[in-house]
């Protein structure tokens, strides 16, 4: 539609943002520091799990948002399980890595990781494929599936909000 102008918030609205982005970029930045220097120090991936679930629950604590979960005492004393997620918003991934007992390996497409905070904790603790290869893709996922690890998988099966 022509001339239509985008609907803005009220000024205390869009401070209110701004403050958001800023608590957000400062825990991203503080938990991927801690991620990293626990990738150094505890190449198990222990240290950067922790740092996964702070961080999730950190950026829901700074929106002001709760979560409750159901049925985690489900998979209590599992550690290798499949999670496959619907994925509605851009908080998906916080809130799984939130509150899940266990923190996953992400089945992701590998061009998530130029995005900052999450694209190096992928890098690491990710199963990165191209959704575009197909059987590759899936080998990939398979490869993975196929060796002891000790965090379960999550994937989002329809890729796309």
């Amino acid at each position: 539609v022509r001339g239509q102008a985008t609907q803005r918030g009220t000024l205390g609205e869009e401070l209110i943002r701004l403050g958001q982005m800023v608590r957000l970029g400062s825990i991203c930045l503080m938990w991927s520091t801690v991620r990293w220097i626990g990738d150094l120090v505890d190449p198990s991936g222990g240290i950067a799990q922790f740092a996964a679930r702070m961080s999730g629950r950190h950026i829901l604590f700074a929106l002001g948002m709760r979560v409750e979960v159901e049925g985690a005492r489900n998979v209590e004393g599992l550690t290798r399980y499949c999670i496959a997620a619907n994925h509605l918003s851009y908080l998906d991934w916080v809130v799984l890595l939130a509150a899940l007992p266990l923190q996953p390996i992400f089945i992701a497409k590998a061009e998530l990781t130029w995005f900052p905070f999450i694209g190096g904790y992928l890098r690491k603790h990710g199963v990165l494929i191209d959704r575009k290869a197909g059987v590759s893709a899936q080998l990939a996922i398979q490869r993975y599936a196929a060796k002891n690890h000790r965090w379960p998988i999550l994937i989002f099966p329809e890729g796309t909000r």
